[in-house]
């Protein structure tokens, strides 16, 4: 294999890397049904107020919505976290299955993170999740939750 093939082939994620991107797809997904769900009543609100109070623009309210929801499906940046960048600081180089995290190290990362001009609910989950790793690093439930986890697949996988 060249060198391109090598750059150009995706890295393999981890079980813990896939379980955290299942569960911020999911966190994801929630906050844009519950978005979905308040904007179909508004929209038809918005555009029954332009027709009625603004003759002139009927379609003002209504457009105001859709830039609203451009903003808000920006923010929740649905599909942004489904792959492991490994230029992309959305995900730490160390995480539950590598190395410890040092606390300084995700304070660092998450000002570095927070002065970026485009921020997304990514960095909501960047949050819960250095949150996660600092617990597993003081050996509290989140470590028994992961020991147990290992054991659990461990025995399915000889199971099989």
């Amino acid at each position: 294999m060249t060198k391109d093939q090598n750059d150009m082939q995706e890295p393999v994620p981890n079980r813990w890397q896939v379980l955290r991107d299942t569960v911020a797809f999911q966190f994801k997904l929630l906050m844009d049904g519950a978005r979905d769900v308040l904007l179909s009543p508004i929209s038809i609100g918005a555009a029954i107020l332009g027709l009625i109070f603004s003759p002139d623009n009927p379609g003002i309210y209504f457009n105001r919505l859709m830039k609203f929801g451009r903003k808000t499906d920006a923010w929740i940046n649905l599909f942004g976290a489904s792959h492991y960048d490994p230029n992309s600081e959305t995900r730490d180089s160390n995480d539950i299955d590598g190395k410890d995290i040092d606390s300084k190290d995700i304070d660092s990362k998450d000002k570095a993170r927070n002065t970026k001009k485009n921020v997304s609910s990514d960095a909501y989950v960047k949050k819960l999740e250095n949150l996660l790793i600092a617990e597993y690093n003081k050996g509290g439930l989140i470590k028994d939750l992961k020991e147990g986890t290992d054991t659990l697949l461990e025995k399915l996988r000889k199971d099989q």
